[in-house]
This record gives structure tokens, sequence and C-alpha cells, in this order.
């Protein structure tokens, strides 16, 4: 929940590869996702947010457009709905 929190608060993700956090960030698109769980991994990650403020808002507006429309109150009842009604 706190990824989807801070995509919400339009900030870039920095997440390791593991369970569903792939199904919510894409690597590249909403931030960056480890493959390992070294913290080199996660600190050149952060570095390169760090260092380029472009980058840094086009994740971060990203990850917000990514919520909004996946992951909202209006767009989970819509995927809800559609699950129990047996349309997909």
């Amino acid at each position: 929940m706190s990824i989807l929190e801070a995509m919400a608060a339009g900030k870039p993700i920095v997440a390791p590869r593991v369970g569903g956090i792939p199904e919510i960030v894409t690597h590249g698109r909403e931030g960056f996702l480890a493959d390992r769980r070294e913290a080199t991994e996660f600190v050149r990650y952060g570095i390169q947010l760090l260092s380029d403020r472009t980058l840094r808002d086009a994740l971060g507006q990203n990850a917000k457009r990514t919520v909004v429309a996946d992951f909202s109150a209006a767009a989970m009842a819509e995927k809800y709905a559609a699950l129990y009604l047996g349309k997909r």
C-alpha cells in the first residue's frame, strides 16, 4: 500500500522486483525495480533520481497517472464489478 500512496503523491518508486510490486510499477516508467536486494542497486537508482530532476519529475508524474488510471477507488470498483459480472 505504501508504494501506491507514494505514487499517488507523484513520487517515483525504487523497490525490489518481488511479489506483486512489478504489477504496480513498470521499471523505467513509474520508477525502478531492483533485481537483487543489494543496497548498491537501490543506491544507484536513488542517486540517479536525485541527480536528474527531469527524470524524477517524469517518473513521478507517470506514477500518479498510473494510480489514478489503475488503482483509484473508481478504477478498482470498475475492475471488481467486471470480475463479479464475468467481464474481463
